[in-house]
C-alpha cells in the first residue's frame, strides 16, 4: 500500500457516513477499487511500513463505539479478531473509542 500518495480511509461527509478509501492524486480524490470497511468516522488509521500495511482501529458508527481492528495489505480488507494488546500483555482488543490517535512506529 505504500504509494507515496496520501489515502483516506472512511469518515463523516454531507452524504452520511463512509466507508469507503480515497487516493489522493494531486487534483482530485480517486476512489481505490474494492477497499471499503464498514463505515465509521473518528477513528484511528496508520501505515504499518514494515509489513507494508494501512491499519484502522475503532471509532464510531453512528451512536455505537466499535474496537474493532482492519488491515488493508493493497488490495483487500482484513477484520481481525481478539488482537493481542502487547502493552497490556492481553489478547484482547482495546475498549471501544472514539476520536483518538494513531502513529506508526517505524524501526
Amino acid at each position: 500500500p505504500v504509494t507515496g500518495a496520501w489515502l483516506r480511509v472512511a469518515g463523516d461527509s454531507d452524504n452520511g457516513l463512509q466507508g469507503n478509501m480515497l487516493r489522493w492524486t494531486g487534483t482530485l480524490w480517486e476512489p481505490l477499487p474494492f477497499s471499503e470497511i464498514p463505515s465509521r468516522f473518528f477513528h484511528d488509521a496508520a501505515l504499518d511500513t514494515r509489513r507494508q500495511r494501512v491499519v484502522v482501529f475503532g471509532g464510531s458508527r453512528g451512536r455505537a463505539a466499535v474496537a474493532d481492528v482492519w488491515e488493508w495489505d493493497g488490495k483487500t480488507w482484513h477484520l481481525h479478531q481478539g488482537q493481542v494488546n502487547t502493552v497490556a500483555g492481553n489478547a484482547a482488543s482495546p475498549h471501544t473509542r472514539t476520536g483518538s490517535s494513531a502513529a506508526a512506529i517505524v524501526r
